[in-house]
């Protein structure tokens, strides 16, 4: 619609900055001349003369605009006031008070709804950027870095860089550069790297050739020995890495929820993390843990489940010890116990998968006793979440988990045998579609159940056989199952597998029980149900 509507983008907004200054209450007579100047010429001329252009447009009050922002309601203004930030970028005279605000106004920017950003990241920027030069020197290397990370218009830092880093060899001045900027370069890189709804393609194919460009000058084999620390210090600019840099530029900005007015900041960490690998990972266990905690209790979905496999990957990558050594694993299992209360099936799938590596860390198997433990907290909540649930799909993923967790209990499951059975025998009465999942998946619990916990399935031997026997009939029988018949297989060799095991435990006993009922006198109908017992008892 914008690109439609308005051919001519400097044009466009230099009539929208009158409405802009009336709303902002400035009539000043310097900016008016600027305009007037600008309205007569075209796009190239005005990117070729700009520094002939008298004044700055500081003299805006960019509070005002600031607030006016609040307001906007409408993709036209909004794209108004982001062209109006690139053209006063490309005036030199700012100052650091103008561009602190510059760059709390397009923060505002990336928590717009996203259907603005089809506006706002407009290709029409990147027109005729040849025509930019830049002085060699700190100042504007510096200068051009800061607006390379806080705007989404890279071009005029990618061209600063692509001059003064983007060489076959590195030097004095790249390396000067860097050991300076190296925590706000791996800030402007990586949030762009991603699919994010603030980036685009020109923009990450920018960002992977200024980061290439960066390892090969510092002798860095490839961008996890940039990050985490190169193996040969001797040769490497950064033996450490540009991790502690970014963590020292990161850190002011992490508290509270400083964070989420700058939203590409935990993408950034995040990515940065992910990067280091085993063993150089334990020295920033205390530095990251902090803020991945908060991303986990944070009330969005999105936060939640980047925060938890972020959490997972440092698990990984860490050894047991050290995570217990400043007992992190204990806080890192009540984060994540909090979040089986919550009621989204894409919380539970992430949380699962890591709960089972922190309990792993704080009870090994070798230590596993059948004294009351946080295993048995986690899976009485899991079942009470099964029992209560109405999803299928929540009921899917919980179930889907229970077998991992009866493998690492062993015996201590003896405990839970009462309520494991019930949810079995709720979840066999109910079809839950064609793959019929969660009956499959109540079998193999079943049959995990009776393998660890043989020692007292004696004493619930007729009401496993109750349930499996309605299982069996609503199997053969049924009229309105809708399974396909590589489903019934699958279901039908679960169930001889689970009779098998009844078999091993109740001996003598079970086999008469289940002699009596093939050999008694029933229906005609019920002779195929008859005939699978006789099948699955003789194999």
């Amino acid at each position: 619609v914008f690109r439609s509507k308005y051919k001519n983008v400097w044009q466009y907004i230099l009539e929208e900055l009158h409405i802009i200054i009336k709303m902002s209450g400035n009539t000043l007579e310097e900016l008016h001349i600027i305009i007037k100047k600008c309205s007569e010429m075209d796009d190239h001329q005005m990117l070729v003369e700009k520094n002939n252009i008298s004044g700055k447009l500081s003299v805006i009050n960019l509070a005002d605009i600031s607030l006016f922002l609040n307001s906007l309601n409408n993709d036209d203004n909004i794209a108004t006031v982001f062209k109006m930030f690139r053209l006063y970028l490309e005036f030199k005279t700012f100052d650091e008070k103008d561009l602190k605000e510059l760059i709390n106004i397009c923060n505002k920017c990336l928590i717009l709804s996203d259907e603005f950003y089809p506006i706002i990241v407009n290709e029409d920027v990147y027109v005729n950027t040849n025509q930019i030069n830049f002085e060699k020197n700190m100042y504007i290397a510096e200068l051009s870095l800061v607006m390379f990370m806080d705007f989404f218009c890279f071009t005029a830092g990618y061209k600063c860089w692509n001059r003064n880093i983007k060489l076959k060899e590195g030097n004095n001045f790249q390396k000067s550069i860097l050991k300076k900027l190296g925590g706000k370069f791996l800030i402007a890189v990586t949030s762009r790297l991603g699919n994010y709804k603030w980036s685009n393609n020109i923009l990450k194919n920018i960002s992977k050739d200024i980061l290439e460009a960066v390892c090969h000058i510092s002798n860095c084999h490839n961008v996890s020995s940039l990050v985490a620390g190169s193996e040969n210090p001797l040769v490497a600019w950064f033996p450490e890495g540009l991790f502690p840099k970014l963590l020292t530029e990161l850190t002011p900005r992490l508290y509270h929820n400083e964070w989420k007015k700058v939203p590409y900041l935990k993408h950034v960490l995040v990515w940065c993390v992910t990067k280091i690998k085993f063993p150089l990972l334990v020295s920033h266990i205390s530095s990251i843990l902090p803020f991945l905690l908060q991303l986990v209790d944070d009330y969005e979905t999105e936060n939640k489940c980047l925060g938890i496999s972020t959490i997972e990957y440092l698990i990984n990558n860490v050894t047991p010890s050290d995570l217990c050594l400043h007992n992190h694993a204990d806080v890192i299992y009540d984060a994540l116990f909090k979040q089986l209360y919550m009621n989204e099936d894409q919380v539970y799938e992430v949380t699962l998968s890591c709960l089972l590596k922190v309990l792993l860390v704080l009870y090994p198997k070798y230590n596993l006793e059948i004294k009351y433990t946080k295993w048995d907290d986690t899976l009485e909540k899991i079942l009470e979440n099964i029992e209560y649930t109405n999803k299928f799909s929540t009921k899917k993923i919980l179930l889907n988990y229970l077998p991992e967790f009866f493998n690492h209990m062993d015996i201590s499951l003896v405990k839970h045998t009462d309520r494991i059975l019930s949810i079995i025998a709720l979840t066999l009465e109910h079809s839950d579609g064609e793959n019929e999942f969660c009956r499959n998946c109540a079998l193999k619990i079943l049959n995990k159940t009776l393998t660890q916990c043989s020692p007292v399935i004696f004493r619930y031997e007729d009401q496993i056989l109750k349930f499996l026997m309605k299982f069996i009939i609503d199997l053969l029988l049924s009229e309105h199952l809708l399974c396909s018949s590589e489903t019934k297989t699958k279901l039908f060799n679960e169930l001889t597998n689970s009779i098998k095991q009844m078999k091993l435990c109740g001996g003598d006993r079970f086999e008469m029980k289940m002699r009596s009922i093939i050999s008694a006198s029933v229906n005609e109908k019920f002779k195929c149900v008859q005939n699978f017992l006789k099948l699955a008892l003789e194999e």
